[in-house]
């Protein structure tokens, strides 16, 4: 099955890149992260999926592309199917099928007034699927063993809130620990000298719909102890693959929680070594299952969308132009 992959910058160079590591060389942002990786990973691990990766929209077939790149006006004509990969963005007003990163934007139809209505047509719908982790991840050095010396988050420094960052310098420096905060992204493989790593935005209570759990994921790829704020992906992730996953809510309760670890590391990483046994389906193979399995439902909400009326169609463009 042919599915084409929009992206405005995917140059013929990119398109023929053999090497995993020269693509994540040229891959910064997470519109590239969804559209060029997720174009390479089928291309090479797929026998099922044909990407094309293209710098047009073609006039027919199935299209994925990220809303940060996408034409914002452009509606699917009859031979068209629009993929909107939503991740931090809004909606895509015309995109038949939008795809979100974290499951309960599936669910929780607050979120959109238009995700409400996915299921009023039979050839639209809001689906999950998780996002690749960071490429080429260089785990936690095993010479560290169970020590507990370095602390760090990564990720933007925008994301972080305020005060947290100059709390945790001060704490570690009275601890005898560092905080080491990675907001490069050209840094964001790299878990070879960090023991804790803290899935913490802010403690407001905010649910953060929107986020995926990528950053939880991402440690435990790297062998690396985290520690996560009450956002509903990391509930989401600890009911379903992390049991054991280190929860706070507040300041003090983070300050308990690496104490604790410092008591009993050898505890903690068990915990860790039995989550990495429950999340196959996350990882590079699993991903890819995942986008075989979304793309086949496309293709039979596709073939819905051809044989729908054109008043029908009409009406969903209409509905979607409010």
């Amino acid at each position: 099955m042919k599915v084409y992959f929009y992206s405005p910058i995917a140059n013929d160079t990119l398109k023929k890149l053999d090497s995993f590591d020269d693509l994540i060389y040229q891959t910064r942002r997470g519109l590239e992260i969804w559209i060029h990786i997720t174009y390479y990973m089928l291309l090479h691990k797929s026998k099922l999926i044909e990407p094309i990766l293209t710098q047009e929209i073609p006039d027919e077939g199935i299209v994925v592309f990220h809303k940060g790149f996408s034409p914002k006006e452009i509606k699917p004509n009859k031979n068209q199917y629009f993929i909107c990969v939503q991740a931090d963005y809004g909606r895509h007003k015309f995109a038949q099928m939008h795809l979100v990163q974290n499951p309960y934007q599936v669910s929780n139809f607050k979120l959109s007034r238009r995700s409400f209505f996915d299921n009023t047509f039979s050839f639209s719908s809001s689906n999950y699927i998780t996002l690749w982790p960071q490429p080429s991840i260089i785990k936690r050095s095993l010479d560290r063993n169970i020590s507990i010396n370095n602390i760090s988050f990564y990720g933007n420094i925008e994301q972080v809130e305020k005060g947290l960052e100059e709390y945790l310098t001060g704490f570690c420096k009275k601890n005898g620990l560092q905080y080491t905060p990675k907001y490069d992204p050209l840094s964001w493989n790299d878990y070879s000298s960090t023991d804790i790593t803290l899935a913490i935005r802010s403690f407001d209570n905010n649910s953060y719909y929107h986020k995926p759990f990528s950053k939880l994921v991402n440690a435990v790829i790297a062998d690396c102890l985290v520690i996560a704020a009450p956002e509903s992906s990391s509930l989401f992730f600890k009911e379903k693959y992390f049991p054991k996953l280190p929860i706070v809510d507040s300041i003090d309760g983070l300050s308990r929680e690496i104490n604790n670890i410092i008591k009993y590391p050898d505890i903690y990483f068990e915990h860790l070594n039995a989550c990495k046994n429950r999340i196959n389906e996350l990882v590079d193979d699993g991903v890819v299952s995942q986008w075989e399995h979304m793309l086949f439902v496309a293709n039979n909400q596709f073939l819905n969308w051809k044989n729908s009326s054109p008043i029908t169609r009409s009406i969903f463009l209409n509905y979607r132009s409010l």
